[in-house]
Formats: structure tokens, C-alpha cells, sequence
């Protein structure tokens, strides 16, 4: 029988079975863990491709003496830092693993053996 966290009308299941011990797509209203942190990863991905396009002293120089090469790189840089920044927001929004949000605290006080 899988580990249910949480109440209310989302429950959260673990090991794709709900608290009955069915298959999880029998289960209506039910999501798995892994579909909660769906934000927090894109957020590392784009800072990191945001990285490789970086251009160093970028700020210290004139639009006018940049190179197209460097441009078109900085532009990459500030698109994908962006992107990278409305992921991250979104995440701490929306995935559970930030303390703040009541799944976090539902998940160490279910791991710590606390009632509720």
C-alpha cells in the first residue's frame, strides 16, 4: 500500500498506488511526487544556458564598440537568465520542496513520524 501525504482533494501517492492499493490511474483527483517539481528544473537548466553565453565586462562597455558576435550574446544571456527567473518563480510559487509551501511541511512531519 503506498504512503499517502497530505489531504484534502489532491492527494499526493507515492509508488503509483492510492491509499486503496490500486493502480494510480484508477485513482481520480490523485498526482504523484515527481509531477510536483516540474518548475524547479527548467529554472537550473536555462541559468545554465544562460552561463555559456555570458560576456564578460559587458556592462563597462559601449552598445556602440560591442562586436555582433558579443550582441547576439549578450542578448542569449539576458533571454535565457529571464526565462530562467519566471522558472524560478513559478517554482517557488508552485513545487513543494520550498519550506514555506504546506506540502514540505506535510512531507518532514510525515518523515519525522508527527502527526498532524
Amino acid at each position: 500500500m503506498a504512503d499517502l501525504i497530505g489531504t484534502g482533494s489532491h492527494p499526493i501517492v507515492f509508488a503509483g498506488l492510492c491509499s486503496t492499493g490500486t493502480r494510480l490511474a484508477e485513482c481520480p483527483g490523485t498526482r504523484t511526487q515527481t509531477a510536483d517539481i516540474m518548475y524547479l528544473g527548467p529554472a537550473f537548466l536555462f541559468a545554465a544556458f544562460a552561463s555559456l553565453f555570458y560576456v564578460p565586462g559587458f556592462l563597462d562597455q559601449p552598445l556602440g564598440m560591442l562586436t555582433p558576435r558579443q550582441l547576439v550574446s549578450q542578448l542569449l544571456f539576458s533571454v535565457f537568465a529571464l526565462i530562467a527567473l519566471a522558472a524560478l518563480a513559478r517554482s517557488i510559487e508552485f513545487d513543494p520542496v520550498w519550506p514555506w509551501r504546506p506540502g514540505f511541511r506535510r512531507l518532514m512531519n510525515w518523515l519525522l513520524g508527527r502527526t498532524q
